[in-house]
């Protein structure tokens, strides 16, 4: 058996800013991770769907409205590139920052770009999601006796 005594690669992990093309890069990973799962995607995104195209686009700006506000923002985002940087992503993270809650746009006061972010999602079932998630963590948190952080 021949064994390798290469160094792993390199990795640069990047903080994604929203508006950056980046975003899309994420939205394409998270479609590409949860749409093979209908159990999950279609309660919340039924089908028909749109395009892939127009889900991307739509989901990218759903992304970065969650990105947007700086430190008050409800999510991070980074991406890991390998060796220099001009090579592809690797990977991606995308979650709640610690101590914050996401509360998805009131439907009755989405501008016209939200509503078409949002068409064809039943918002009412993934802030249901957004709120177990939530749950569940302060779940965790609290039977080790922590708050506000993961």
């Amino acid at each position: 058996m021949t064994t390798s005594t290469s160094s792993p690669p390199d990795f640069r992990v990047e903080r994604v800013q929203p508006g950056s093309p980046q975003v899309r890069d994420i939205a394409r990973i998270q479609l590409a991770a949860f749409d093979p799962f209908e159990e999950y995607q279609s309660v919340i995104e039924p089908k028909p769907r749109p395009a892939l195209n127009v889900r991307l686009d739509r989901l990218a700006f759903r992304i970065n409205e969650k990105l947007a506000g700086g430190e008050e923002s409800s999510h991070v985002a980074y991406i890991a590139r390998e060796g220099g940087g001009a090579e592809g992503i690797v990977g991606a993270a995308y979650w709640l920052r610690p101590g914050k809650r996401h509360k998805l746009p009131d439907v009755s006061k989405m501008d016209e770009r939200q509503r078409e972010a949002w068409e064809g999602w039943e918002t009412e079932k993934y802030s249901k999601l957004y709120a177990a998630f939530q749950a569940k963590t302060d779940e965790v948190l609290e039977a080790r006796g922590e708050s506000g952080c993961w």
